[in-house]
């Protein structure tokens, strides 16, 4: 049986853009002379049975995409779904794509629009697995991918740290069953032939963690947790990952929601972010640069205005262009049309930016390749009725 998922190569109009009916949670790598992006759709909206991966990439810096150039769908009969994958660049310059695969109880079924999140988690997010795979060559015209592979249980919404030593370091989270998410950290010390797992690090409330990691430049590892506070959580590792502090409040504000933090190849840590502590408030997305390792965020840059703009992930390339990526009103539950409730205007877009180091600084763009709000893929299904 297959225990991975389906990998479509060439897919049918089947997963077209005009099927499918909302689109989310993207990711971005640079290869290159090619950008990579992955995001996933499927179903009426998400969690659904029929969620599924789909993976573009550009020749032409973002203006044009092959997309989808193949997808990777769940398995109905077998009860799993996938979702959230994420691309990244090992140390050996090889693409990876790794999701998760959400093996959903017998008792699930198709969610609808005016579903609640509790009765959703109540069928979804039973059983998670991390799968992957790699690939050699991304820049050819027919990539060649590896088998995929049982990377570890829960799943890592994240790109990968490779610390000082050659490991790789992902962050994970986790259901307890009882209604607390865990983090903990799944490592390989053979480039990518095996995983294992690092003890749990126990959140102090439920909801979904997305913890993400950078290494400082006196070689801490600083771990940021998404929460339910109006705050992200952070915890400090001074042993490689082996042993980390209990999360404890940052002063860096989220409404809960996905954020990124990295290290530009200038040196300065960059954060996007939703900068509110108002719970679900996902409006404008912002850039923020470090120059003292995150203790003070001196420069913003505004990458998009509008409300529910969310999800973000982040590519760099050798010219020091930054591309970044994210989802805007993602499915039809919100931005109801006014003049009829069984429609809607969300703009259900996968975008991304690209901008420099001098725009951060400057407040606005000054580069002359910089451009921002660049569709990479858009659907127009706006028909809310449940049956449709």
């Amino acid at each position: 049986m297959n225990t991975f998922g389906k990998i479509i190569m060439n897919p049918s109009e089947e997963y077209s853009e005009k099927k499918r009916k909302w689109q989310g949670v993207p990711s971005i790598e640079k290869t290159g002379k090619r950008l990579w992006a992955t995001w996933f759709s499927g179903g009426k909206m998400e969690p659904s049975m029929k969620n599924y991966a789909i993976v573009a990439y550009s020749d032409d810096d973002g203006k044009t995409w092959t997309e989808p150039a193949f997808v990777i769908d769940g398995k109905k009969e077998y009860k799993y779904r996938i979702m959230d994958p994420e691309l990244c660049l090992d140390n050996r310059g090889r693409l990876w794509l790794y999701w998760c695969k959400d093996i959903y109880s017998e008792e699930a079924k198709e969610t609808d629009y005016t579903s609640e999140g509790r009765d959703i988690t109540e069928f979804y997010f039973v059983h998670l697995e991390q799968w992957g795979m790699y690939c050699e060559n991304p820049e050819a015209d027919e990539p060649v991918w590896s088998e995929p592979q049982f990377m570890c249980k829960g799943f890592a919404k994240n790109k990968m740290e490779i610390l000082d030593n050659g490991r790789w370091l992902f962050s994970l989270y986790d259901s307890k069953g009882d209604d607390t998410f865990c983090i903990n950290f799944a490592v390989s010390d053979d480039e990518g032939k095996t995983f294992s797992e690092t003890e749990k690090i126990v959140k102090a409330e439920k909801g979904f963690c997305e913890p993400m990691t950078v290494k400082l430049n006196d070689g801490t590892l600083w771990c940021l947790i998404r929460t339910y506070t109006g705050y992200l959580y952070e915890s400090f590792s001074k042993d490689n990952g082996k042993s980390w502090t209990t999360p404890e409040k940052s002063d860096i504000p989220n409404p809960s929601t996905r954020f990124y933090i990295g290290r530009l190849k200038s040196g300065e840590l960059m954060l996007i972010n939703t900068p509110s502590d108002k719970f679900f408030d996902r409006n404008k997305l912002v850039v923020s640069l470090s120059e003292d390792e995150g203790k003070t965020w001196k420069y913003d840059f505004l990458i998009d205005d509008r409300q529910l703009v969310s999800y973000p992930d982040a590519a760099l390339d050798d010219d020091g262009n930054v591309y970044i990526i994210y989802d805007c009103q993602r499915d039809n539950r919100y931005m109801i049309d006014e003049n009829d409730p069984m429609k809607s205007n969300s703009a259900k877009e996968i975008l991304y930016a690209k901008i420099t180091v001098e725009d951060i600084k400057a407040g606005k763009l000054v580069s002359p390749d910089s451009r921002l709000k660049q569709i990479i893929s858009k659907v127009n299904y706006s028909s809310r009725e449940l049956d449709k």
